[in-house]
């Protein structure tokens, strides 16, 4: 198979047999006679044909160059640009201010920011309770929650998502909710959000807390990690 004939190496080839043609024609010159003037005009002419040609091949590889790194930029910037739009306006600065100041609101106000920064259909907050040896985890606040504020959610250990994440301590994402999955085992009320974002809150280790998040668009692996960031920070101040 042919290999392609590289334009700089032409260029190069050319601008090389240019400057033997000028030293080829000033020697005509100096040693030819006086009326014996075809051949250095012949070496003229080819020297400045072979320039030219030299010329434009160098002019053309060089805005084929030029026109590469635009388009690269180019392609660089529209993937900035749509890994951006995709994962939000996300922000920890503002996570870390309210870490920071503390107090027992701390992390129902971190929810409410991080649902609006992810555009959040609906977020809760449930705390670890202990009463005679009983322990559970029960909802204490949320962010645009459909259910009354007297209204009780509770559920054990290791009971749905909310108790699976207490006692493992990780974060689960679920990306298929089914119908109607939210009205029994999540305490978000009647809407069916289909996708579901819950990581533990932790102190010294241990499980204290879970934040829910429910959203109708898949959330991106920033967007968990942002999650998950937000809620060391929380942990490594509380």
């Amino acid at each position: 198979m042919m290999k392609a004939i590289d334009p700089h190496r032409i260029s190069l080839l050319l601008a090389v047999l240019f400057v033997l043609g000028l030293g080829a024609t000033a020697y005509s010159v100096y040693s030819l006679q006086t009326e014996n003037t075809g051949q250095v005009w012949f070496f003229m002419g080819l020297s400045a044909l072979l320039g030219g040609a030299s010329l434009i091949i160098a002019l053309r590889n060089k805005k084929e160059i030029l026109v590469f790194k635009e388009k690269s930029n180019s392609n660089n910037s529209d993937n900035t640009q749509s890994s951006n739009t995709e994962d939000g306006n996300i922000d920890l600065t503002e996570i870390k201010q309210i870490a920071q100041k503390g107090g027992k609101d701390a992390t129902l106000q971190a929810l409410k920011t991080i649902c609006r920064q992810l555009e959040s259909g609906q977020g809760a907050l449930y705390t670890l309770k202990e009463e005679d040896d009983k322990r559970w985890i029960e909802l204490s606040g949320g962010y645009a929650l459909t259910i009354g504020e007297n209204t009780s959610v509770k559920f054990d250990l290791g009971e749905g998502l909310i108790g699976q994440s207490a006692v493992v301590g990780k974060t689960l994402y679920i990306d298929e909710v089914p119908e109607g999955y939210m009205k029994i085992a999540s305490g978000l009320g009647m809407a069916s959000p289909r996708y579901l974002l819950i990581a533990p809150l932790k102190k010294d280790e241990k499980v204290v807390g879970v934040w829910e998040l429910s959203s109708f668009k898949p959330l991106t692996e920033n967007q968990r990690k942002f999650v998950e960031d937000a809620a060391n920070l929380l942990s490594a101040n509380g």
